[in-house]
């Protein structure tokens, strides 16, 4: 039995990542099991891995909707747009939780032009500049050009009289990197991050491991709501659940009751948080 990839290409259907997905998203060993058996007698042939994962999400908002919230952590890094300073915001807490101290959107005089950065690191006196690569479709690979554009503004930097030196790169992507994208990488020693990738410390992992999800996870997050709390800076669920329901209703006009629904679906995403390796 096949699945069709957001790219188009074809995947043999595995149960087992089924499973695994269930139980990164905080389902019992036992619901996860159900939920497989459940889907494998309605997967057809050519399903997409989107309309699969609608599938899981259905029964496990049936059976376990705080779970499903997490379950949906890809599409909701979707949702953090639409230009992408929200997940730049997102990355540069991945970053600070590493034990990074950032920088963001700072300008650095290159020897030919200036640049601005996404992201400045600073760990044990090295730098690092982040490339935060936003896309608002899982189908959309970060490609060999925006490697080889990180790469030259990284020479660029490197061979200006900046009062530090700029020691490396990380390229960081919401969804997937090309082959050659990573070759490139590999061969030039750039870090990459992104969705799967790379193996046991991609970008969901130190999302899911560091209590990171964005607002957009919440099944119950109205968009009236999620545009707001953006509005007011509030990316993560972390920041969330930081929030006097009463006080941010008197800054915003929302809802302090709906705000504090928000905060005890955050409490139970939290309280279910299995961390688990792809």
């Amino acid at each position: 039995m096949y699945i069709i990839k957001a790219n188009g290409a074809k995947e043999e259907f595995s149960p087992e990542k089924a499973k695994r997905s269930c139980l990164r998203a905080g389902a019992s060993n036992e619901l996860a099991n159900e939920i497989v058996k459940k889907i494998t007698r309605q997967v057809q042939q050519g399903i997409s891995t989107r309309e699969l994962g609608r599938l899981i999400f259905r029964y496990l908002s049936k059976f376990q909707p705080s779970t499903a919230s997490r379950y949906s952590l890809r599409e909701a890094l979707l949702r953090l747009g639409p230009k992408g300073f929200s997940f730049e915001k997102l990355v540069a807490m991945v970053f600070k939780e590493e034990g990074y101290k950032i920088q963001n959107n700072q300008i650095l005089q290159g020897k030919c032009v200036p640049h601005e950065i996404d992201i400045l690191l600073e760990k044990e006196n090295k730098f690092f500049m982040v490339e935060c690569k936003f896309h608002h479709a899982p189908g959309f690979y970060t490609e060999i050009k925006d490697v080889l554009y990180t790469w030259a503004r990284l020479v660029d930097l490197q061979e200006s009289s900046l009062p530090f030196k700029i020691d490396g790169v990380w390229l960081v992507s919401n969804t997937k990197f090309s082959e050659q994208t990573k070759q490139y990488a590999q061969c030039r020693g750039i870090h990459l991050l992104g969705w799967a990738y790379p193996g046991e410390r991609s970008l969901q992992y130190l999302i899911e491991s560091k209590k990171l999800y964005p607002i957009t996870v919440l099944k119950t997050l109205e968009k009236k709501f999620e545009d707001c709390l953006i509005k007011e800076g509030i990316i993560t669920c972390q920041e969330l659940l930081k929030i006097e329901p009463r006080t941010f209703q008197g800054k915003t006009g929302l809802d302090a009751r709906k705000i504090s629904i928000l905060q005890s679906e955050v409490a139970y995403i939290f309280k279910n948080n299995n961390v688990i390796k792809p």
